[in-house]
C-alpha cells in the first residue's frame, strides 16, 4: 500500500469531489461530506485503505469488527470507504480508525468494508433518519461513571441536564416509538 490522498475532500465548497449519497432501503438518499485523513491504494489498485488519525482514547472503538457502526454511533469509516471507492475506483476497502500516539501503540481498529458492515451502516440510517422525521430525539445518557454518563461527556448541555436523567431514560424507553432506536442503541444481547 502506498499513500495515494491526505485531507480527500468530498462534498465540501471546492472539493473536486461530490458528495458521497447513500441510498437506502425505501429509494431514498442521504448525503454525506468529509475529509479523509489519508488514503492509501494498492499499486494494482484493487485495494484501498482509509485511515482516520485519532490522538484520543481507543476504548469507546474497540469491538467495530464486531458492530462497525457502534449501535448509530460511528458511522464515519463506513462513508469514508464509499467516498474513497468513489474517487478511486477499487474493487475492495478497508477502513480504520489509527490511534497515532505512543500511549495507544499506533494500533489500528476498523474492518474491511462488505456486505455486511454496508447493511449495518444502512440499516442504522434508516432507524436514525426515521427517528428525526418522527420528532424523535432520545436524550439517553447512557452508563453512569464517576465522571458523569457516558454519551453525555461532550455534550454542551451536560451540566444543566437533571441529574435524574437516567431515571427519566429508564421511563421513557418504554415508549413503542422509540422501539426501533432502542433495539439499535441498546440491543439485547
Amino acid at each position: 500500500m502506498v499513500p495515494a490522498e491526505v485531507e480527500l475532500s468530498f462534498g465540501v465548497r471546492g472539493a473536486a469531489q461530490p458528495a458521497v449519497v447513500v441510498e437506502i432501503a425505501d429509494g431514498r438518499a442521504v448525503a454525506f461530506r468529509g475529509r479523509i485523513d489519508r488514503v492509501d491504494r494498492a499499486p494494482d489498485g484493487t485495494h484501498l485503505l482509509v485511515l482516520d488519525y485519532k490522538s484520543g482514547s481507543r476504548n469507546p472503538y474497540r469491538g467495530l469488527t464486531t458492530d462497525p457502526v457502534k449501535r448509530g454511533r460511528a458511522l464515519q469509516l463506513p462513508v469514508y470507504g464509499i467516498a474513497a471507492q468513489q474517487r478511486f475506483g477499487a474493487a475492495s476497502v478497508a477502513g480504520y480508525y489509527w490511534f497515532a500516539t505512543e500511549r495507544w501503540s499506533y494500533e489500528r481498529e476498523g474492518f474491511p468494508l462488505g456486505e455486511r458492515e454496508l447493511a449495518t451502516f444502512r440499516h442504522a440510517l434508516v432507524v436514525i433518519i426515521e427517528g428525526i422525521e418522527r420528532g424523535l430525539f432520545p436524550a439517553r445518557p447512557g452508563e453512569r461513571r464517576n465522571d458523569g454518563f457516558e454519551n453525555c461527556q461532550i455534550c454542551p448541555y451536560d451540566r444543566v441536564c437533571p441529574r435524574d436523567r437516567s431515571r427519566a431514560w429508564q421511563r421513557k424507553r418504554r415508549a413503542p416509538e422509540l422501539r426501533d432506536f432502542l433495539d439499535l442503541a441498546e440491543p439485547e444481547d
